[in-house]
C-alpha cells in the first residue's frame, strides 16, 4: 500500500543463502527537505538581516560615545578645562562608561591640582613682588640707583607674569592666533594721515 518512489536500502547477509534487505522510502525525507529548505533559507536571511541591523546600531552608539569623549578632549586642548564627558554617555553601565567616569575623575583631579598650583604661584609671585619692592626701597634709601633700576625692571617683569597668569586662567579670555601683517596694515592705515 506504499506509494512508489525511491528507497534507501541496505543489504545484510544473515546467512549465505538469506539476504536481509532493510530499506526506507525517501519520499518522506524529500517532502521534509522541500518544505524545510526554503524555511531554513528564509530564517537564515532574517537572522542575518537582524544581526546586521543590531551590529550597525551598536556600532553607531559606540562611535557616538567615543566621539563625545574625543570632543571633550578637544575642548580641553582648546582651553576649556571645565569640559567633561556628559552624564548621558555614562548612563549605560559598560566598560566605556567606566572609562568615561575615570576620565572625568582624572580631569577633576587635574583641575584641583591646577587650582592649587595657580594659588601657590600667585602667592609666590605676590610675595616675590613684595620683597623686590622692599629691596628697591632699601636701595633707594641707600642711594643705590642702579640696584633700584634693576629692582624696577624685575618688578615690571613680575607684573607682566602676573598679568599673563591672569589672562591664561580666565576662561573668558579669547586667545587666538592673529596676523601681524594685518595689525601692521591697521597701524599704517591709522597713522598715514599723520
Amino acid at each position: 500500500g506504499a506509494a512508489p518512489g525511491a528507497i534507501l536500502a541496505k543489504v545484510i547477509l544473515v546467512d549465505e543463502r538469506f539476504p536481509l534487505i532493510v530499506g526506507r522510502r525517501l519520499v518522506t525525507y524529500e517532502a521534509l527537505y522541500r518544505s524545510f529548505l526554503p524555511a531554513f533559507i528564509v530564517i537564515s536571511l532574517l537572522m542575518a538581516g537582524l544581526a546586521v541591523f543590531l551590529t550597525t546600531r551598536l556600532a553607531r552608539r559606540f562611535r557616538a560615545r567615543v566621539n563625545a569623549m574625543n570632543d571633550v578632549f578637544q575642548a580641553i586642548r582648546a582651553g576649556d578645562v571645565k569640559a567633561r564627558i556628559p552624564a548621558a554617555m555614562l548612563a549605560p553601565r559598560d566598560e566605556l562608561a567606566l572609562l568615561g567616569e575615570e576620565t572625568n575623575n582624572a580631569l577633576e583631579e587635574i583641575t584641583r591640582l591646577m587650582k592649587g598650583l595657580d594659588a601657590v604661584s600667585q602667592t609666590a609671585a605676590h610675595e616675590l613682588n613684595k620683597e623686590v619692592g622692599r629691596l628697591r626701597q632699601l636701595a633707594l634709601d641707600a642711594g643705590e640707583q642702579d640696584i633700584a633700576k634693576g629692582a624696577d625692571a624685575l618688578l615690571g617683569l613680575l607684573r607682566e607674569i602676573l598679568e599673563l597668569v591672569k589672562v591664561e586662567t580666565t576662561p573668558e579670555a579669547d586667545m587666538r592666533p592673529m596676523s601681524l601683517s594685518a595689525v601692521a596694515q591697521n597701524v599704517v592705515e591709522l597713522f598715514k594721515d599723520a
